[in-house]
């Protein structure tokens, strides 16, 4: 009887404690040398690249499907305060991208706004509140996932994703506690202090995605998604100065299929040896822009 009784406690114990958002998503993401993709149009570079990325999954028996195809063009603006880059050291990241070209109707409005929130410790990043007072259903709303950098760097990252109107300004913190009221107030940060572009970038951003996958066998038969992204600094420049490949993995559940898991894992190594493609000296995107004007952060 007591035997049966501590199972009983302890399922419960551990049914009380389990982690809460659920981690629903990783994603793996590869700096890639960005001179490989000079020219109007990168076709050649980016069949090239698929065609890289499906060799490294055949060896393990993965399936592949699809092509990288553009599907859309956006501006990217990602705001902070001048020289104290407020945000960026609290570990929070701001930004607007608004839709310049689609192969598909995302939204009436083409413009959103994301506050994001990233920390090593996946407790830390999941309890902030990113909760919107405009938040539609629109853009992808609450995200909470992992996201890995080489070899096998990572941290957990709590996003919010609303459409935003054309007519909304980004100027003082003011405009951000009124899309997400909780997330910054703790800070004490005045409403009134001033936001400005980083690095004073306008980003013009070519995304390539569509019905590219690698089957991973396993617990639901997963897929990695691919994205492409390739970053101008005008929208008549030719040559990226950021590239990056990501594929994301996802799990309605988070059970995580054992073997799936493995081959995400053997992949993730595998790709890491496309060394001419992979910028030897890489850097995540956000660091990049924040490091893009010298003396932007002081």
């Amino acid at each position: 009887m007591y035997k049966g009784l501590i199972a009983v406690l302890s399922f419960a114990a551990l049914t009380a404690s389990a982690p809460s958002p659920l981690l629903l998503s990783r994603e793996f993401k590869l700096t890639l040398q960005e001179s490989l993709f000079t020219g109007a149009t990168p076709t050649t570079a980016v069949n090239n690249l698929w065609t890289a990325i499906k060799g490294k999954g055949t060896p393990l028996g993965l399936t592949s499907s699809g092509t990288l195809t553009k599907d859309l063009e956006r501006t990217i603006k990602f705001y902070d305060t001048a020289g104290s880059c407020l945000l960026k050291k609290a570990g929070f990241q701001f930004r607007t991208r608004a839709i310049t070209y689609s192969t598909s109707t995302i939204c009436t409005s083409q413009r959103e706004s994301t506050l994001k929130y990233r920390h090593p410790d996946r407790y830390n990043s999941s309890n902030i509140d990113l909760t919107s007072s405009k938040a539609d259903g629109c853009y992808d709303g609450e995200k909470f996932q992992q996201d890995i950098t080489p070899p096998y760097t990572n941290v957990f990252s709590s996003s919010t994703s609303i459409q935003l109107s054309d007519s909304k300004n980004i100027n003082t913190v003011a405009d951000i506690t009124d899309i997400y009221p909780d997330a910054i107030l703790a800070y004490g940060w005045p409403s009134t202090t001033p936001l400005v572009q980083v690095s004073g970038l306008t980003i013009h951003e070519k995304r390539y995605k569509g019905s590219n996958t690698v089957g991973l066998p396993g617990s639901g038969d997963k897929q990695a998604k691919f994205t492409l992204s390739l970053w101008y600094t005008s929208s008549s420049s030719t040559t990226p100065f950021l590239a990056e490949v990501s594929f994301v993995v996802e799990d309605s559940d988070e059970t995580w299929g054992k073997t799936s898991t493995r081959l995400t894992d053997e992949f993730w190594v595998g790709l890491q040896g496309l060394s001419s493609w992979i910028d030897p000296n890489p850097d995540t995107k956000s660091n990049i822009i924040y490091t893009y004007q010298s003396g932007f952060c002081t």
